[in-house]
């Protein structure tokens, strides 16, 4: 537009100048304001002051559980919830339940997420799925929690395979052939090592009169089950899967230290390592293990070996028990180690990082888990989100998710040597004096729910609905029984 007029020129350059201003300050006004309100700022229109919320979102097992926060009913789970920054205490509650609790610090612009809590009935009513006329001498449960392995007093080579896919359970005998293992004497015992992740093969450990040895059953086919001592003639004493395969395996003789892998295709095997007191393999490629140190007889080297090259972590106080593992979450690598007189663990998240570097400089741990004695267990949860150290009833616990820490004492008679096995990604239970108990990984909403036999874990299913425990039977008075109680309220049944 052309003005012949200079004043009228003027003026309409100093309304656009105006206008454009005006749009800037706008723009710029509500960028700040949805900054502020991303952060959680708010007006309370009641006392006239900012305020700043916080997000909190909850879920429960089972759903639509009432969610009490403070004493007020905002909603059944799973409910999202807009909140000033502040301390809650929430109640969840559902009928036919027992109550879930926990107190929170919201802070202002955070999220809180709990979606973990998990509601027990009220009333557990158990039943016998299957009763024994000895106790079992050991039971393991598939990593699916599909199937149970059942060794009972008696014959060396039987074994019962137990389905607990469904209510009424399948029962099928696994029958080794004689000659697969050593028989010597009366006493056998077998302990877990570990399980494929076929579900299919369990790794067992045979211990007998003067020695030991190391099977692989296939519980489909107890024909092609493996006995590894005899196959391969080394003098293995600790054996491994490796990247969880049941034909692919890391073994260690503690004697002389060495490690070595091997695979079922063949029977040499292939040396890996030399002076290993302690070792955690995690995939194909990765070695966590503790070395002699030639140079300081008071303190041992730990070292990663990825790739086939070698990166030593830390030294840490020679003990006799070392604490190591290492797993993946949220798409960071994390390594804990420790000994068990040091009292401590270092957490390390993504070393490799620091490690490959051409400087090669040891890194620096990310936190440091403590406790007041000797440290007996370390273990990851489930979901591996969680780093837990134990030693009897006392714990501290790591969450990589938040960032936080938790140290407790549980308050059980819990046995020095006993390990809290993880439920689920997010509590632990125990069994203790006859009784089973849990909590969550803060060591709240400890309880006690039924009764089993100390030796044994409970089972769940693999949806949690349904909870299988070694026990006296509930019919018959002085027998074993493989009972079966219902995680799930059913109001027509009551």
């Amino acid at each position: 537009m052309e003005f012949l007029d200079p004043r009228q020129k003027r003026k309409h350059n100093v309304k656009l100048l105006i206008g454009y201003g005006l749009m800037t300050t706008l723009v710029i006004m509500g960028t700040l304001l949805m900054s502020f309100l991303s952060l959680g700022f708010n007006f309370d229109t009641k006392t006239g002051s900012v305020i700043q919320n916080g997000l909190l979102f909850i879920d429960s097992h089972p759903e639509s559980a009432s969610a009490i926060i403070n004493g007020q009913d905002k909603g059944k789970t799973n409910v999202r919830l807009v909140m000033p920054s502040g301390r809650y205490g929430i109640v969840l509650k559902q009928d036919g339940y027992r109550d879930w609790n926990h107190d929170i610090n919201l802070e202002g612009g955070s999220i809180e997420r709990l979606l973990y809590p998990f509601l027990f009935p009220a009333e557990l009513k158990s039943e016998d799925s299957d009763i024994f006329s000895e106790k079992p001498i050991m039971a393991s449960q598939s990593p699916d929690r599909r199937w149970l392995v059942l060794k009972q007093p008696g014959s060396p080579t039987e074994f019962k395979l137990i389905d607990l896919n469904e209510k009424t359970i399948e029962t099928s005998p696994i029958l080794l052939d004689k000659s697969l293992l050593n028989s010597n004497g009366t006493t056998h015992n077998y302990d877990e090592v570990e399980w494929s992740n076929d579900n299919k093969h369990l790794l067992l450990k045979h211990t007998f009169e003067g020695g030991s040895e190391f099977l692989v059953i296939d519980r489909t086919d107890a024909g092609k089950s493996v006995n590894l001592n005899t196959k391969y003639n080394w003098p293995i004493t600790d054996v491994r899967l490796r990247d969880k395969k049941y034909d692919k395996y890391y073994f260690h003789n503690i004697t002389n230290g060495e490690l070595v892998s091997a695979e079922l295709s063949s029977e040499t095997v292939i040396a890996v390592a030399n002076g290993v007191l302690k070792f955690q393999p995690h995939g194909s490629e990765q070695i966590l293990y503790v070395h002699e140190n030639k140079d300081n007889k008071e303190s041992v080297e730990v070292i990663l070996r990825d790739q086939g090259k070698n990166y030593e972590i830390r030294q840490i106080p020679v003990s006799n028990k070392y604490l190591i593992d290492l797993a993946q979450f949220d798409g960071k690598w994390y390594i804990a180690l420790g000994s068990s007189t040091d009292q401590k663990v270092y957490i390390y998240i993504d070393p490799l990082k620091d490690l490959t570097r051409t400087n090669k400089r040891s890194p620096l741990p990310s936190a440091l888990l403590r406790l007041n004695k000797n440290i007996e267990f370390l273990s990851f949860s489930a979901n591996a989100r969680f780093i837990s150290i134990q030693s009897g009833s006392n714990f501290a616990v790591y969450d990589a998710e938040t960032v936080r820490q938790f140290r407790y004492d549980v308050d059980l008679d819990i046995d020095q040597k006993y390990k809290a096995k993880w439920m689920d990604g997010h509590r632990f239970f125990v069994v203790t004096q006859g009784k089973m108990h849990v909590f969550d990984f803060d060591g709240t909403n400890s309880q006690e729910l039924l009764n089993a036999y100390n030796e044994f874990y409970p089972f769940f299913d693999r949806d949690y609905n349904n909870l299988f425990t070694l026990s006296p039977s509930t019919t018959v008075k002085d027998k074993p029984a493989l009972v079966f109680t219902p995680m799930r309220f059913d109001s027509k049944q009551n």
